[in-house]
């Protein structure tokens, strides 16, 4: 049955699907420019996989929140799409890949763990298709090719498909099988006969009945079933460009772009704009210090805190784009002796810049408290100020653009990883307890917004701080919604804040 199903939705003999990531290159191949999802061409051999997928969505979303659901999915995807990979193609490289995407969510259910679980499994799934030859460049091309034809790529390969089955005389479809007399004439005895031994067992077996009657118990409340069916059919469009992805035409161009002099960018403009930068910061960075440790007058009406809020995330965004235009200017620093020294100081001077916006935003944290903005605010802080050093290192020993480009995204991704798996919620609130000088300069509100994450760190702030005392009912605040507790909902963060804390 699905092999005449495969033929009913395959292309005409004699031609190939283009937009297939296989190891392959078939000369017929390159005659095809359409590699799209549009175009309909998506091979059938996954049906069955794909039913199972979708059988397996409803037994773990439907009527639950998302939790360690969402891993266990994404790695039953990948699973159906290595059984269908090319035997030559490698699985060991983009199984790791799989496994490390799926970790953050595992921990805990948020923003960021489902970008890196999305992210990669998308790069999981066309380099398990990629070809031997295929790099790294191969592999992000075909991961954006991917992701842009989601989520509607599934929805215009069926209708092309089906526009196929009216197009196409030969060969015979599975309906003209059914309507066939042959296909009558062979089933009519094996299937009549079934049932009728079927009924006399059952009606000898009580148990037999009673399994059969639940097993076939169907609600036909249209009310209750549409909209499950309705999740069958978008989770099916949804998940067949991901057995399916797209071949990419062309790879992602990874040269740095040089900008040339009909924007005003050369070697002259470069070494006037770092010494008016120079001299800029410079000023700024002697009023700052003198005010964050030499104790300089502040404006009348203006606290620390309003001058650390005003300065912080400014100053954060300065020194970023400083690091922007320091690598900009790295090609051009052979055509004047002075721009190495300049760029040199310039550097230096927006890594001090970096150091001023942590010292204004702890003096705003020790007035306000720490927030997930402040917090992110720190961390992003010192990711720029590492940057910066690490652009000034490169540019003494003259490394190769595209190296410090690697080690920056290195760094930050490896940065967004490891925040995935810590828990925010309770640094936030233990910090903001222990810190506390009494229970009223405690926001509570913010604190129950926190969630059940957060609960054994209250508990640990409470007890350090015998000056706070919590408001009634506030432990209300960590209940993890209504209803009874189920697997699917779950994550080892919500799991181990839930575990009695131990004793101290």
């Amino acid at each position: 049955m699905f092999k005449n199903f495969a033929t009913m939705v395959s292309p005409p003999k004699g031609t190939t699907p283009s937009n297939q990531l296989d190891g392959n290159k078939d000369p017929s191949n390159q005659q095809s420019k359409s590699d799209t999802p549009r175009d309909g061409t998506f091979p059938n051999a996954g049906v069955v996989g794909l039913s199972f997928l979708v059988l397996l969505a409803d037994f773990l979303f439907w009527g639950y929140r998302l939790g360690i659901t969402l891993g266990l999915f994404a790695l039953a995807i990948f699973a159906v799409a290595a059984l269908h990979r090319k035997p030559q193609t490698g699985v060991i490289k983009p199984a790791l890949l799989m496994g490390f995407a799926t970790l953050p969510i595992f921990e805990h259910v948020q923003t960021l763990s489902v970008v890196i679980l999305v992210l990669g499994t998308l790069g999981a799934l066309v380099w398990i298709r990629a070809p031997k030859d295929g790099r790294f460049t191969w592999i992000i091309s075909a991961a954006a090719k991917l992701a842009a034809c989601l989520p509607f790529g599934g929805l215009t390969a069926c209708a092309a498909a089906l526009g196929k089955v009216r197009d196409q005389s030969t060969p015979p479809t599975v309906f003209d099988h059914l309507r066939s007399k042959t296909f009558w004439f062979k089933w009519s005895l094996p299937v009549g006969g079934s049932l009728i031994l079927g009924a006399l067992l059952m009606s000898a077996n009580p148990v037999l009945e009673s399994v059969v009657l639940r097993v076939f118990q169907i609600d036909l409340n249209i009310v209750k079933t549409a909209p499950r069916i309705m999740f069958w059919g978008g989770i099916s469009l949804l998940i067949w460009p991901l057995l399916n992805p797209p071949k990419p035409q062309d790879t992602i161009s990874m040269s740095l772009p040089r900008l040339d002099r009909k924007f005003g960018v050369n070697g002259g403009s470069v070494l006037r704009s770092l010494i008016v930068f120079n001299v800029i910061l410079g000023v700024q960075s002697m009023l700052d210090f003198s005010i964050l440790l030499g104790n300089a007058a502040l404006p009348d009406g203006m606290t620390y805190a309003t001058y650390a809020h005003r300065g912080a995330y400014s100053l954060m965004i300065t020194a970023m784009l400083a690091g922007i235009f320091a690598i900009a200017a790295r090609p051009y620093l052979k055509e004047h002796a002075v721009l190495k020294p300049l760029l040199v100081l310039w550097i230096g001077q927006n890594t001090l810049l970096s150091f001023s916006a942590v010292l204004r935003l702890n003096l705003y944290i020790g007035e306000y408290g720490l927030t997930y903005l402040r917090t992110y605010a720190l961390i992003w802080i010192g990711l720029v100020g590492l940057g910066l050093v690490l652009v000034l290192w490169h540019v003494l020993r003259e490394r190769s653009s595209y190296l410090l480009i690697a080690r920056l995204a290195a760094i930050g991704f490896g940065t967004l990883y490891l925040s995935a798996f810590f828990n925010f919620a309770g640094f936030i609130a233990r910090s903001t307890i222990t810190q506390a000088t009494d229970t009223a300069s405690v926001d509570w509100s913010y604190l129950c917004q926190l969630g059940p994450t957060a609960q054994k760190a209250v508990i640990h702030g409470l007890a350090a701080n015998s000056a706070i005392v919590a408001p009634a009912g506030f432990h209300r605040c960590f209940v993890a919604g209504d209803g009874p507790y189920n697997w699917r909902e779950t994550g080892f963060r919500s799991i181990r804040s839930q575990l009695p804390a131990p004793p101290n």
